[in-house]
């Protein structure tokens, strides 16, 4: 009886040592599995909520086309830039803002994309650069975003600088999802108030002041070094041709907007005043502020002396130079 009792312990030990075993093992997978929010998905929820409300007109307002550019160069291993360039991995982008989606006649377009429709745009282009699959679901781009807006509107300020005519800026603080072109002539259709005029066209005394003593002690030769940079949008010389930009000849003291033959943007044709001294040293400093809206791609000049040193080079393209400002 004594044995029996032992051999019935052993099975009975064994029995419970089993069952302890499944049920801590049941514990342990569902303290690991079990459904939570985590911190990471509380993080996509937000980044999801910070994206949607974007206001990429604004960010564009402020981008620079040159960060832009380096960021692109990270592209270049499946899209080509330059004008008639070849498709790749992906197709070439230039004048990708504002052209139709899946349009280019040379690269071969995922169902997703060719049925999208609709164009380029400043919103699409946003939403596309900053997740492309849920963007577009089904599409065949690999890349997995942008995720900093800011840096997204710097590639797509640089890519809008790839075209012969660059698309209008939109309406800053605008959230629609019109085209860029229908925000521009909203803002043509809005007239421009004196005090606007004044704000743009005139600086204070004392910042004259300051910039009358750098014009006085510019260095034409610097101003020119410093205007190679401007060489491939821009021509000098007297009766020179309009390229990206209009022909600079005679720009100090030229009415804002007037070169014949050149189609300036919506923002700068209804701009108004003359290209004086101030205007240029502001329009050089950060031209999308200056005057909101314009096409311009370059990003400024940050040095004072070197925005003096241009536009002295510049004076010297006249006939009859506009006269220094008194320091």
């Amino acid at each position: 009886m004594a044995k029996d009792e032992l051999l019935f312990n052993k099975y009975a030990g064994a029995i419970l040592a089993s069952l302890l075993f499944v049920t801590s093992t049941k514990l342990i997978a569902e303290s690991i599995y079990a459904p939570k929010t985590t911190a990471s998905e509380t993080t996509a929820k937000t980044e999801k909520t910070t994206d949607e409300q974007v206001d990429i007109a604004a960010l564009l307002a402020k981008a620079d086309a040159k960060a832009g550019a380096k960021y692109a160069s990270k592209c270049k291993s499946c899209h080509t830039f330059d004008k008639g360039g070849k498709a790749k991995v992906g197709p070439n982008l230039y004048n990708i803002v504002g052209r139709k989606v899946a349009s280019s006649k040379d690269f071969k377009y995922s169902p997703a994309l060719a049925k999208h429709g609709g164009t380029w745009d400043y919103d699409l282009l946003n939403c596309f650069l900053a997740a492309p699959k849920k963007c577009i679901k089904g599409n065949k781009m690999a890349f997995g975003g942008i995720k900093d807006p800011q840096t997204r509107a710097n590639v797509i300020d640089y890519l809008r600088t790839l075209s012969d005519k660059p698309m209008p800026l939109p309406v800053a603080g605008s959230k629609s999802k019109k085209t860029a072109a229908k925000k521009s002539a909203t803002e043509a259709k809005k007239p421009t108030t004196k005090a606007k005029q004044a704000k743009a066209g005139k600086a204070s005394k004392a910042s004259q002041a300051k910039f009358a003593t750098l014009l006085a002690q510019a260095n034409v030769s610097s101003g020119k070094r410093v205007a190679k940079k401007c060489t491939a949008c821009h021509t000098f010389k007297k009766g020179g041709k309009t390229k990206t930009g209009p022909n600079l000849y005679g720009i100090v003291g030229r009415k804002i907007g007037a070169v014949k033959g050149y189609k300036y943007s919506s923002a700068m044709a209804k701009h108004g005043g003359v290209w004086d001294y101030v205007a240029l040293d502001q329009f050089l400093a950060k031209p999308k502020k200056f005057i909101r809206g314009t096409k311009m791609g370059f990003a400024g000049l940050k040095k004072p002396q070197d925005r003096a040193d241009l536009i002295a080079y510049l004076r010297t393209f006249s006939p009859n130079p506009v006269p220094l400002p008194k320091s």
